[in-house]
């Protein structure tokens, strides 16, 4: 498993449980948080790692979304085939007008060039703690072919969680859309009254 639901969990409730099972449907979870004077509350969609179920999900579900999260494991082999495939379907339901079949780049670019509105991507590595598979040469050339920004994470010690959030923040904040991929590890931020709800589709 990617690790994307204990993920969100850590996200959510800056808690860690290896006993989560399989995701089933959809899912989600609220946290409010603070930066600075600024403070957001952010609505965690946790779905089901299964390409057929993204494709069976209404477009009005990907209305309003700020950022897509796609979730690869780091402790596992490198699979940037999966991980297009997975980008694609996504943004078939976003822009259904847009030749998805383009590499990633391209996509976005025909997004923006529709005038769609298009959430932000962000390949998030899980599972920093473990040995990993793919350095950082690997992880700089799937930036690179997917041309969306990387995140290494651990949801068990919490490495990489507050610069996850903080980079979220700041996109979400920002109205300048031109800088949306302005990204940084300094992070003077703590997440507050974190609660959640889980619903399950």
């Amino acid at each position: 498993m990617a690790g994307k639901s204990t993920l969100v969990m850590r996200l959510s409730e800056d808690e860690f449980s290896d006993q989560i099972g399989a995701t089933i449907g959809v899912e989600f979870r609220i946290a409010s948080f603070r930066k600075g004077n600024s403070a957001i509350k952010i609505q965690f969609w946790d779905s089901m790692g299964s390409e057929p179920l993204h494709r069976r999900l209404p477009p009005i579900m990907f209305r309003g979304l700020h950022f897509v999260l796609l979730c690869f494991d780091l402790h596992a082999p490198l699979e940037p085939p999966t991980l297009r495939r997975y980008f694609s379907s996504l943004a078939e339901k976003i822009a259904p007008t847009v030749d998805v079949s383009q590499p990633p780049p391209r996509v976005l670019a025909a997004i923006q060039a529709a005038g769609v509105p298009c959430p932000g991507f962000v390949l998030v590595g899980c599972k920093s703690d473990l040995p990993a598979l793919s350095g950082p040469a690997d992880l700089h050339r799937l930036e690179a072919e997917m041309g969306m920004p990387v995140v290494t994470t651990s949801s068990k010690t919490g490495d990489g969680i507050m610069s996850l959030v903080d980079f979220l923040m700041k996109n979400v904040m920002q109205e300048n859309r031109e800088h949306f991929w302005t990204f940084s590890q300094d992070v003077d931020m703590r997440p507050i009254r974190m609660r959640h709800e889980m619903r399950r589709r």
